[in-house]
């Protein structure tokens, strides 16, 4: 789908129309599935009247059409060809003019080239029409060198790209929106130019196991999902500098990060979910999270070392040196009331266990908690307690479970 919509094909409306005539499948994770007879049916029309001159289709994806477009001059422009696919892990004899070929491909809109094997893109590759860039498994070591102006491209995809040391300079892609470097395990090099990216809304970084630094976030302001997983020797989460309202996803699981700064409470007001699980090295969480109104998910299991949180804690917990009454109340407003849906991760050491043997977690459901919300289900080994916030007409009415022997709990 983001494919389509890069390329703008606007493909809700249509995929939606082939899927109610049972054309076309799609799967979970997005994926398209047709019936084999429809899949030959549409490259039958794409060759249509031209089947012995690919370089008047418009999308090309066979090996021996690559081999004839690149036999023509090179230096001749094309304004017929929008896609182009080459898998260079399974053909051999790959054209050395491709790369040439490609740059005059004037209405280039798509390019996905697997396992390519330069160390990067030559200097005439210049289609400006692009929309879609995708070099998965590929040999690179930078994209391209210098500032190239490709003002159309929506999407980069250069997971799995494990030679690749830097990113390019990104004021020259005004309309990028995803960025895909997932496991690209030698990057250690991102251009400050992406944290002044105003479009991008989604970056994936998950296992940039060399990645050390992220440029600060000045303008950032679309981003949704953020992804920095697995990334061991990031220390430090990213300066932020501006409002990201937009930001719902944080994922930081596994990552070298050793404190949550108070900027992620303070400017990231809209956050539905944060996966700080397994961050061996997270000594401490700054600031209060109360006005992460719409946090649905929260997981801090697996954190060794953390061992400091805010004395009023995160999320208007109330602690108190005896008994340790902690109340975890802001996390059950805002969408988590209007999804009637909340996860919350906890095992571990959230708290610093000193003391905590007979610590009591008091969760301050909404009044309709027990009729809307389909259960509640939690790991802990501490007593948990579950009370109504408002509209009680017994406040003394408290549900509890003591039974500390159980490592999950589930109350409906």
């Amino acid at each position: 789908m983001m494919i389509l919509d890069a390329c703008g094909f606007h493909p809700i409306i249509g995929v939606n129309v082939l899927i109610q005539k049972a054309l076309i499948t799609v799967s979970k994770d997005g994926r398209f599935d047709m019936h084999d007879l429809i899949q030959e049916m549409g490259q039958h029309i794409v060759r249509g009247e031209n089947p012995k001159t690919p370089e008047l289709h418009s999308r090309v994806w066979q090996m021996e059409d690559v081999r004839k477009i690149c036999s023509v001059d090179a230096m001749k422009e094309n304004d017929r060809i929008q896609a182009l696919k080459v898998d260079f892990l399974l053909e051999k004899d790959i054209p050395p003019n491709l790369l040439q070929v490609v740059g005059n491909m004037k209405k280039l809109r798509w390019i996905y080239l697997e396992d390519y094997r330069e160390t990067s893109l030559p200097s005439e590759f210049q289609p400006t029409n692009l929309c879609y860039l995708g070099l998965t498994q590929s040999y690179v070591k930078q994209l391209w060198e210098g500032n190239k102006v490709l003002p159309n491209l929506k999407v980069i995809d250069l997971s799995c790209s494990t030679h690749l040391v830097k990113t390019p300079d990104f004021n020259g892609l005004p309309c990028l929106e995803r960025l895909i470097l997932s496991w690209c395990n030698h990057l250690k090099v991102i251009h400050p130019s992406i944290g002044y990216h105003e479009r991008l809304i989604f970056l994936d970084m998950e296992e940039c196991t060399s990645l050390e630094i992220f440029p600060p976030i000045i303008r950032m302001k679309k981003l949704e999902t953020l992804q920095l997983c697995q990334c061991s020797k990031l220390s430090m989460f990213p300066e932020i500098q501006t409002s990201m309202d937009n930001l719902k996803d944080l994922q930081l699981r596994g990552s070298g990060i050793e404190v949550v700064p108070s900027s992620i409470g303070e400017y990231c007001t809209n956050l539905h979910s944060l996966d700080l699980s397994r961050c061996k090295h997270l000594q401490s969480i700054e600031g209060n999270f109360h006005r992460l109104k719409n946090l649905n998910v929260l997981r801090l299991n697996g954190c060794d070392q953390l061992n400091n949180i805010p004395a009023d804690g995160l999320f208007d917990i109330e602690c108190k040196k005896c008994n340790v009454d902690h109340i975890l109340q802001s996390m059950l407003q805002g969408n988590a009331i209007e999804d009637y849906y909340i996860s919350m991760r906890l095992d571990g050491p959230y708290i610093p266990r000193r003391g905590l043997a007979n610590a009591v977690f008091t969760l301050q459901l909404p009044w309709n908690w027990n009729t809307e919300f389909s259960g509640f289900l939690g790991r802990w080994n501490q007593v948990i307690k579950i009370e109504e916030v408002k509209g009680m007409e017994n406040k003394g009415d408290i549900l509890e479970d003591e039974d500390e022997n159980e490592d999950e709990e589930g109350i409906n």
